[in-house]
């Protein structure tokens, strides 16, 4: 009897440390999946422009690019002369990827802070070739880069950026 009893015992604490063990496998599953990202979810509107623009960027759509200019710097810089500009000073460099890893954000207003990932491809002849010590194609990363978004009416403009490369500026026209 006593055998019986305790192969019985050991069956049940088998099957309830089994059932932990599953559960716990079951909790932890989602987090290493989901919680280990670091990127920021940004609200629908604010978030869509953000990607429009970056996705612009990374497909040289200056065109769509420059829609999320501001109407000051519209009215100084003419769209032909910012596309003839940023193919001038994009020339060599490629947006791979970006993350969003903060966003302080308010009715009208949002500071986000992402990391971008750079191709460079330059040739000796490019100004930029000095910078970047006879390793003219590389992959960088520019590591916390803050962006100021402003909202006019529905959508968000692009007020100023600190990205090293940042070709035709937003700080060319001074917006007020």
């Amino acid at each position: 009897i006593f055998f019986v009893w305790r192969r019985q015992l050991s069956q049940r604490y088998e099957s309830s440390s089994k059932q932990v063990m599953y559960r716990l496998i079951i909790l932890i599953i989602p987090v290493l999946l989901f919680g280990c990202s670091n990127e920021i979810s940004l609200p629908d509107q604010l978030g869509r422009d953000v990607e429009q623009y970056y996705d612009s960027e990374k497909n040289e759509d200056w065109a769509a690019l420059y829609q999320y200019r501001r109407k000051e710097f519209k009215n100084t810089v003419p769209l032909e002369a910012f596309k003839r500009e940023m193919v001038k000073y994009s020339s060599g460099f490629s947006l791979l990827s970006y993350e969003i890893i903060d966003a302080k954000i308010t009715d009208n207003s949002a500071f986000i802070t992402a990391d971008f990932t750079i191709q460079a491809d330059l040739d000796e002849s490019s100004v930029y070739a000095p910078a970047f010590k006879n390793k003219l194609s590389r992959k960088y990363t520019e590591k916390g880069i803050q962006s100021h978004w402003i909202k006019i009416g529905e959508k968000w403009q692009l007020l100023d950026s600190n990205r090293l490369f940042q070709p035709m500026s937003v700080r060319i026209v001074h917006d007020s």
